[in-house]
């Protein structure tokens, strides 16, 4: 749904059609997210059994939605030849928000005032847009992820979704973390980014380290093979030297020779 033009007619011109698609979308809204609210147009539009004169009659566009199920068909396709299975959580919207909230982590945004929104990690400041299930909502929502941004004379924010700032940190813990007590925004931002050099740096260490002992395993066996060469060499050496010595002889030969003898 995300992939397609949009799907709601809406004329510019005729103020009649605006007014009755307005309350055409109202019967699909989802409170605080519109990206709940494409997934429920879709849920509908299938349980019509994919009928385009459902479509022309909630003033939504019949070809935007055909593609939409093609893309779906494709993405089961996908999934069935890679053995991915294949379920549903039917209508279980916190976990569906999870998963948003876990693709957008850097397109979040924290209230600042009424229908204002602040991104967290640029500071752009960003308004909802007249259409979002957002707007006009008496309480909104403190944290929101949003698909996109709209340039018109605002900055925008297209297709906007409710999220907890505890889903925040659990998902992008190297963005986000709980504010220190006592700290500015502007500290608080420092800290993050002194967290995520460190996160870098650590890694970097790591791999320094896993290089360091592969050229260690590397020397050790070379070295190895060289002490038991040599080791080797000495004693062919000192062997040779003993027979020489000794004219040939091994020392028990050589013992038994000087007993003959009456040596020691």
């Amino acid at each position: 749904m995300l992939s397609i033009p949009s799907v709601f007619v809406r004329s510019n011109s005729d103020l009649k059609q605006q007014e009755n698609s307005d309350k055409a979308r109202e019967k699909f809204l989802i409170n605080e997210s519109d990206h709940l609210t494409l997934l429920n147009i879709y849920k509908q539009y299938e349980s019509s059994k994919f009928n385009d004169r459902w479509c022309i009659k909630n003033y939504l566009h019949p070809k935007s939605l055909r593609r939409a199920r093609d893309i779906k068909d494709q993405l089961v396709i996908i999934m069935k030849k890679n053995e991915l299975k294949l379920s549903s959580i039917g209508y279980d919207w916190d976990i569906i928000k999870k998963c948003i909230c876990s693709s957008f982590l850097i397109n979040a945004g924290e209230l600042k005032k009424y229908g204002e929104y602040s991104n967290l990690r640029t500071g752009v400041s960003m308004k909802l847009h007249p259409t979002s299930s957002l707007f006009g909502l008496g309480d909104l929502p403190k944290y929101i992820v949003y698909h996109e941004l709209v340039l018109t004379s605002k900055e925008y924010m297209n297709c906007v979704t409710s999220v907890e700032p505890e889903w925040l940190i659990e998902f992008g813990e190297v963005f986000y973390s709980e504010k220190a007590k006592g700290l500015s925004s502007k500290e608080n931002q420092i800290l993050k980014e002194q967290e995520f050099q460190k996160l870098i740096e650590n890694e970097k260490l790591e791999n320094q380290f896993k290089d360091a002992k592969n050229v260690g395993e590397s020397s050790n066996k070379i070295s190895s093979r060289f002490v038991s060469e040599s080791d080797d060499k000495k004693i062919k050496r000192s062997t040779a030297t003993a027979s020489s010595s000794t004219g040939g002889l091994s020392k028990i030969e050589l013992l038994k020779k000087r007993r003959r003898l009456g040596g020691l």
